[in-house]
């Protein structure tokens, strides 16, 4: 009762800005992004283009998280392109978790790089792509098994403007680091059907699970009517002879001053589904900027159970009072109910404040909020440390904070 009371309290009081949670800034086409972007301050010249991102806070979580405290995260992104069919990005990380770890225990740099090629001539009406190493957040279908999960490897993508076909490969196993994941997937007359099959390689020796994985066979179907503002997605998979399915209904919404993002999702999860991966999770990448990922992710379902039903509802309001004063409301609820012991848990998470934008038509804002969404293992710091303590993504501490943003 008190999440959904905490829902309609925030419809009431307060609704959102263009600030979201602290998320990951895209490593590829960096051009298209920033192009006729008046906010960017960075020049972009002919064959090379550069933007930053940056926050700065200060949150009230006490001690025991990693991203307390004073602290800082700052994107930048670099794009070369030396001829029309290849670019290099490199998304460049330096950030400073707390203040409170020693004068330079919390701080760190790292970059992220990623190499696209497209082909210079068409086939058929179908353009080719390749990319490799940084792929960023990848899905398998719409999310049922393989979720928002940040991927090296290589990607080729045959696609016009009805018909894409994928191919993935990816060295961080997707679910745990010790294995290579390879993903082939489809899809045709502009989603309304498709599908795909992946399958794990061999365990490497650094990993908890045994050797062969079963593979995963799924089918999806998605559309949007009504100019984009109202859309639908269903996935269906098998793996291990365990069925499980997706279905979810989005409705956007933008006019004037305000605008509205809902999803209502639910999912199903046979026993089996989840082999070899329940309660034996490993996070690689639990950054500052994963912040926007969503609660009924698989990697935290498995942290307990494969058979389960999830339903979530997704709500996110925009209005702005004026060009200086802008509010937010973020809000996921939703339930798990686990069917091998009765257990019946629900959750919901929310981020809701006032920003205060002094520029003129600029983005660079002060944020003044509570949330309580916060990192479960934030001291993993990324990219190089694991983190084998089998928990969900987040866990819920109500806090205060102020939080600045610029780019």
């Amino acid at each position: 009762m008190r999440p959904i009371l905490a829902i309609l309290a925030c419809f009431i009081f307060s609704t959102q800005t263009r600030a979201e949670y602290p998320f990951a800034r895209k490593n590829h086409d960096l051009g298209s992004e920033i192009k006729n972007d008046s906010q960017r301050l960075i020049p972009e010249f002919q064959f090379a283009r550069f933007a930053i991102d940056g926050d700065t806070w200060a949150r009230s979580l006490g001690v025991n998280d990693f991203y307390h405290g004073v602290g800082y995260w700052i994107q930048g992104r670099t794009e070369v392109n030396p001829n029309p069919f290849l670019f290099i990005n490199v998304r460049t990380i330096a950030y400073s978790g707390s203040s409170s770890e020693g004068y330079a225990n919390p701080t760190g740099f790292y970059n992220l790089i990623s190499f696209t090629g497209n082909w210079p001539q068409q086939f058929d009406s179908y353009s080719l792509k390749l990319r490799i190493v940084d792929l960023e957040r990848q899905n398998i279908g719409f999310g049922l098994l393989v979720q928002d999960r940040e991927m090296n490897g290589a990607l080729i993508e045959l696609s016009n403007e009805n018909h894409n076909f994928r191919f993935l490969g990816d060295s961080t196993g997707a679910l745990v680091s010790g294995d290579d994941l390879v993903n082939a997937q489809t899809q045709l007359f502009h989603g309304w059907i498709g599908g795909g099959a992946s399958f794990w390689t061999q365990s490497q020796s650094q990993s908890q699970l045994p050797k062969n994985r079963d593979p995963y066979y799924y089918i999806t179907s998605s559309h949007k009517f009504f100019e984009n503002q109202l859309g639908y997605e269903v996935e269906f998979g098998q793996r291990n002879s365990a069925h499980s399915g997706l279905i979810a209904f989005s409705f956007n919404r933008q006019k004037d001053f305000w605008s509205l993002q809902s999803k209502l999702e639910a999912r199903n999860y046979q026993a089996g589904f989840g082999k070899d991966f329940v309660g034996r999770i490993e996070h690689q990448y639990v950054s500052y900027d994963q912040y926007d990922k969503a609660y009924t992710n698989a990697m935290n379902l498995f942290t307990k159970s494969d058979r389960a039903s999830i339903y979530t509802l997704h709500l996110n309001i925009k209005y702005e009072i004026n060009d200086t004063w802008k509010l937010e409301s973020l809000n996921e609820i939703g339930t798990f109910d686990f069917r091998d012991n009765n257990e019946y848990s629900s959750f919901y998470f929310y981020r809701a404040g006032i920003d205060y934008c002094p520029i003129e038509k600029r983005d660079d804002c002060i944020s003044m909020f509570t949330s309580n969404k916060v990192l479960n293992v934030s001291y993993n710091r990324p990219p190089h440390q694991l983190s084998y303590s089998n928990v969900s993504f987040f866990k819920r501490v109500d806090y205060f904070g102020f939080e600045g943003r610029f780019r």
